[in-house]
């Protein structure tokens, strides 16, 4: 019974194709091919000369495949790259990015910066691109795209969230400031009460309350549903979802 179910824990076996550096003949490929199968959790191992590629199907981690071709000196060639990230607004948005990150094929490092928005990536080469790694983060709820190292920066990301934040906090401060004074003011100014129900009415007044508070929920509030309901959903609620 516990052998069962640990076989239905058990990691899928799944094939991964990445670079090699330092082979240059049929005695490079053959150690090579060693380290690899040596690796625990490695089901089968080739790698091709003409191509300097490996490809591996089992369960050993990209860091394991790593450091064995490392330590008989034919490294495993090495990329990296950045996503710009949103969505993400407290600790536990990071951790969840990161591991979903670190569950990609070939990942050997995965680091989210909250502050900037910003994913840093290092893959074994050929095994993982930029937009499959962002599609995978964007599947879990945190939009991301590939940084182009021409044209980006990492504080871009910040800068624009911060602007729409901005936006988004002045036109709600004005949309809910006459509700505050139609519903508060009557309690520090008596008069203003009174003369509110006498030329505008209970009822106009719920209607024009009703409307502005709704106005803020569709409008700056909107992003808090956004982001916080599909959180709930996929069992993972973040600070969105608290405040949705």
């Amino acid at each position: 019974m516990w052998g069962s179910m640990e076989q239905i824990h058990a990691p899928e076996p799944a094939s991964l194709s990445f670079d090699i550096d330092g082979l240059s003949c049929a005695g490079c490929v053959a150690r090579a091919e060693r380290a690899l199968s040596a690796v625990p959790g490695v089901g089968d191992a080739r790698v091709n000369l003409a191509l300097r590629r490996a490809d591996v199907t089992g369960t050993a981690a990209p860091e394991a495949l790593a450091g064995a071709l490392d330590a008989v000196g034919y490294p495993a060639a090495r990329d990296s790259f950045a996503l710009d990230v949103t969505g993400l607004t407290c600790a536990s948005c990071v951790s969840r990015a990161e591991a979903t990150l670190r569950r990609l094929p070939g990942v050997l490092s995965a680091s989210v910066n909250l502050a900037t928005g910003r994913a840093d990536i290092v893959v074994l080469r050929g095994a993982l691109r930029p937009v499959d790694a962002a599609d995978a983060l964007t599947a879990t709820g945190y939009a991301a795209t590939p940084v182009s190292a021409e044209t980006a920066t990492p504080a871009d990301p910040a800068g624009r969230e911060e602007v729409a934040l901005r936006r988004d906090v002045i036109l709600a401060a004005g949309l809910t400031l006459p509700v505050f004074v139609t519903e508060m003011g009557g309690h520090m100014i008596p008069t203003l009460h009174h003369w509110l129900m006498v030329s505008v009415g209970t009822q106009t007044l719920w209607l024009m309350q009703f409307l502005l508070t709704t106005l803020v929920l569709i409008g700056p509030g909107r992003r808090f549903f956004v982001h916080g309901i599909p959180a709930l959903l996929r069992g993972a609620p973040d600070m969105n979802a608290l405040v949705a």
